[in-house]
This record gives structure tokens, C-alpha cells and sequence, in this order.
């Protein structure tokens, strides 16, 4: 439930830098940790069964880091280039 609110955040913070997938990026990440923290408020946890599943959230995260990166690197080059 955080990242969507984080993520509208994130798009008026980017527009307001003028840099737009920065914003997206911190607000996504922003959410996250509210969504975890409201998570840990009332109770609710994940529990993951056996370690497969966290190595596989844990290469799922490591790639969309990766992504979010190159993505935020490419948009910079291409805006600089106009």
C-alpha cells in the first residue's frame, strides 16, 4: 500500500526537481519503508518458507536496483544530449 503513495509523492517531487525519475525512484522508495513500517505497526509480517524464496526477493530486489540505475543513468545522457 506504500508504494503507490510514495510513488505519487515521488512523481510531484520529480517535477518539482524537473527531474522526474528521480522523483518516481524516491518516492517508490520512500513508500516502501511506510508501507513496511505500517506493516510492523499493526502486526503484519511476511514469513518466508525456506531459503530459495529469499535468495529469489533477494535477486529480485538486487535486479530492480540494477534497472532503476541504468534507467535513471540513460534518461540523464539523453536529456544532457538535447
Amino acid at each position: 500500500m506504500g508504494i503507490p503513495i510514495g510513488t505519487g509523492f515521488g512523481v510531484a517531487l520529480g517535477l518539482a526537481l524537473d527531474n522526474l525519475a528521480l522523483g518516481i525512484a524516491i518516492g517508490a522508495c520512500m513508500g516502501v519503508s511506510i508501507g513496511a513500517a505500517l506493516d510492523a505497526r499493526r502486526g503484519e509480517t511476511i514469513a518466508l518458507e525456506g531459503s530459495s524464496s529469499r535468495w529469489a526477493l533477494v535477486l529480485a530486489g538486487i535486479g530492480l536496483l540494477v534497472l532503476t540505475v541504468v534507467g535513471s543513468i540513460a534518461f540523464l545522457l539523453i536529456r544532457s544530449r538535447m
